[in-house]
Formats: structure tokens, C-alpha cells, sequence
């Protein structure tokens, strides 16, 4: 094996590589670059790319660099770091991360919980709402509490178990569903209760799993499913008269 030296420069570097491998040899452009990147001024080596966050930052608060963790997300309003079951606002001015320490069940504002980690979080960007799911839990915000006099506080929910999901066009789109943790016996009720009252032929018994796909309405009903029991029956309003004859559902759809 023999080994070849040529100096590659000016006009054939500057028009960068050819569109397709059957353009005519001896003519300017490359077909492929190996451990180089054509730029302005020419074939660069590899250049190490900045951090995104300081490493001293991140020994300091004991996150380590092992794919795939840890992950950065830039939403339409807010950007997010994760690191397993860490989750972290990103300020993309200061490049330092702030930790989410304050999680609340969606089912009592009063009860901590405590994210759970099975895989990488998917992001769903809903502009000022925003939503993480991984297989084992659903971390959430929005500001749906301010309907009802509450206050805005991130929620957190294992009772339904999405593995992805995303926004597409104004609507919240779920899939990879476990059929143990899909449905809550609250929702069951609800659903056989009215189903007869509102469409004829309508299946109560269908268990969701891995390879169906949930979508909502455009702008409405995103975070339905992960209320079971604060939408299902009595909502989060008390003596207003709601319940299994009057669900609270249906207002608040409507709002």
C-alpha cells in the first residue's frame, strides 16, 4: 500500500462538497471529507463544541457526563435540562441550570412527588405549558389551577404512563401507553356512567397500551387524562353542587 500526498486549496475547497457522487470527476467540489469539516477557510479539523453548562457546575451538583444524560431542551417559552430523575429550568443567558425542587401530585397540591426515572424524558413543548413524560411518570405545568382560584405549582403523576409525546398543531399527542397504568377506575366510572347518555355504541372496555396513539382537541382537553380525580367526578371546587349527576368535566371543557 503506497501512500499519496495532494494539496487540496482555494476554489475546490470553497465549493464545498458535490451535491451528488456522479458529478463529473476533476471539477470543483469534494465528494466526502473524513475527520475534516469544510468551512470558509478551508478543511478544519475537529473543534470540541462549548458546554452547554460548565463542568464545574456540574460536579458541583453531581451530574455526570454519560450518555444519554444529561439532556437540554429549548422550548417556545422555557428550556429545561434533565439529568434522570432531576429536572432543571435552563437560563440560556447565564448557561446555569435551576433545579425544579418543588413537585406537587396532581391529585393534592398539599403531597410532594417525587419524579419517577425509567427511560429519558420526552419533552412536550406547549408554549407557557409544558409537559415530560418517560414510560414511569408525567411531570407537568400549566396554568389551568388559575380557573379555579389555585395556584400554579408543577405536578407530577404516575397513574397514567406515556412512554412519548409531542404538540403538533395545537394539540397534546400521546403513545406507548401501559394497559396496567392507562386508565384510573375513576375515569371508568365516569366513562361507563355517561357513555350511554351521550353515544350509543360506545366501547368502555378498551384497554390502551404500547401501540395506540392518544391525540386531543386543538388548544382544549390536553391534560385530561392525568386528572382523574380532581375532573372525573367532584372536581376541584367543593359543595357547588358537582358530581357523578353533574360532572365538573363538562365546564370545564368549556371554559
Amino acid at each position: 500500500m503506497r501512500e499519496f500526498e495532494r494539496t487540496i486549496k482555494g476554489e475546490r475547497i470553497r465549493q464545498g462538497l458535490r451535491k451528488d457522487f456522479r458529478a463529473s470527476r476533476n471539477t470543483f467540489g469534494l465528494v466526502g471529507c473524513q475527520n475534516v469539516v469544510v468551512e470558509k477557510e478551508g478543511l478544519v479539523t475537529y473543534r470540541q463544541l462549548p458546554f452547554a453548562v460548565s463542568p464545574l457546575w456540574m460536579a458541583g451538583a453531581g451530574i455526570e457526563l454519560s450518555w444519554p444524560e444529561p439532556r437540554i431542551y429549548q422550548g417556545r417559552h422555557y428550556s429545561f435540562m434533565t439529568y434522570k430523575s432531576r429536572l432543571f429550568y435552563y437560563d440560556e443567558t447565564s448557561e446555569e441550570p435551576v433545579e425544579i425542587t418543588t413537585i406537587k401530585s396532581v391529585n393534592d397540591v398539599d403531597t410532594d412527588f417525587a419524579p419517577i426515572y425509567t427511560n429519558p424524558w420526552e419533552f412536550i413543548d406547549l408554549g407557557e405549558a409544558w409537559m415530560f413524560v418517560n414510560g414511569g411518570c408525567a411531570i407537568m405545568y400549566h396554568k389551568y389551577n388559575q380557573m379555579t382560584g389555585g395556584s400554579d405549582v408543577v405536578r407530577g403523576y404516575d397513574g397514567v404512563r406515556v412512554q412519548t409525546g409531542c404538540e403538533f398543531r395545537g394539540r397534546m399527542i400521546l403513545a406507548g401507553f401501559d394497559k396496567e397504568n392507562s386508565w384510573h377506575p375513576t375515569w371508568k366510572t365516569f366513562i361507563e356512567s355517561w357513555a350511554q347518555e351521550i353515544v350509543s355504541d360506545f366501547a368502555t372496555d378498551i384497554e390502551l397500551n404500547s401501540n395506540f396513539v392518544m391525540w386531543s382537541s386543538v388548544g382544549m382537553d390536553l391534560f385530561w387524562i392525568f386528572y382523574p380525580s380532581t375532573l372525573g367526578l367532584s372536581g376541584p371546587i367543593s359543595g357547588a353542587g358537582y358530581g357523578a349527576d353533574r360532572p365538573w368535566i363538562f365546564e370545564g371543557i368549556s371554559r
